[in-house]
């Protein structure tokens, strides 16, 4: 990502928020669909990260240029059917900013009946895009954790989930109506092996995905219904909760 000055690239080495987010039944999709198809189906879940990166880079410009720029910076990779984010830092408005860009992607792609979904860790991690290194424990732990999730939605690691309670204790600078609380629900959701509490990202527009998902009914049979009825179980739930 373009930024006006090099001091406010992130640190490739730093505490951050990883995304690992994966689209389900892509190898199906390569066997079944035409190169031609799928491509114009990735180009279309990575319009979003585009859109978001433009949007980044203009609201960088309008700051006044300082150290809290980089809170704001997103770092996105994607290959074959995992897009992964990695946060300029460990702030608030980092894990906002993380939290909106995996909304914006997720709700996206459902709305084009591409299923996905993905979880959020966070630690020691170093995201060299200069040198096309990333590593760290934070990596694996999104990666592992959403291979678990029956659902088509993003959940905390309980490494975010600690960083989560320790900055949501404190009210955050320059933001006086935003509350990290407004991103996250705590949620007993379905795993490979139990369902289990976790904090999951809230969805943006929850009636909106509600109807896309129902279409995800005419794309997918058998056990595999079962992403879709557990997402849309955890949608009626945050209504009757706000209700």
């Amino acid at each position: 990502m373009t930024v006006q000055s090099d001091n406010l690239m992130p640190s490739p080495t730093c505490d951050r928020f990883v995304v690992f987010l994966d689209i389900l039944g892509f190898t199906d999709r390569v066997f079944r669909d035409e190169h031609e198809k799928i491509l114009k189906d990735l180009l279309s879940v990575k319009q979003p990260i585009n859109e978001m990166q433009i949007l980044s880079n203009m609201f960088s410009k309008d700051r006044v240029k300082s150290p809290e720029d980089i809170s704001i910076q997103i770092q996105p990779i994607t290959f074959s059917d995992s897009i992964i984010l990695f946060s300029g830092d460990d702030s608030a408005i980092s894990l906002i900013t993380t939290a909106l860009w995996t909304q914006y992607i997720v709700e996206n792609a459902i709305s084009l009946s591409i299923p996905i979904k993905g979880a959020i860790a966070f630690g020691h991690l170093t995201a060299d895009t200069k040198n096309s290194l990333y590593f760290g424990k934070p990596l694996i732990y999104a990666y592992e954790l959403q291979d678990e999730i029956l659902a088509y939605s993003v959940v905390l690691h309980h490494t975010a989930e600690q960083r989560f309670e320790e900055l949501s204790k404190h009210p955050i600078k320059g933001l006086n109506v935003v509350s990290l609380n407004d991103f996250f629900v705590k949620y007993k959701i379905p795993l490979k092996k139990g369902a289990v509490n976790h904090y999951l990202l809230r969805p943006s527009e929850p009636d909106q995905l509600k109807e896309s998902l129902i279409g995800l009914y005419n794309i997918v049979s058998g056990y595999k219904r079962c992403y879709v009825d557990n997402t849309l179980i955890f949608l009626d739930s945050i209504n009757t909760s706000t209700n």
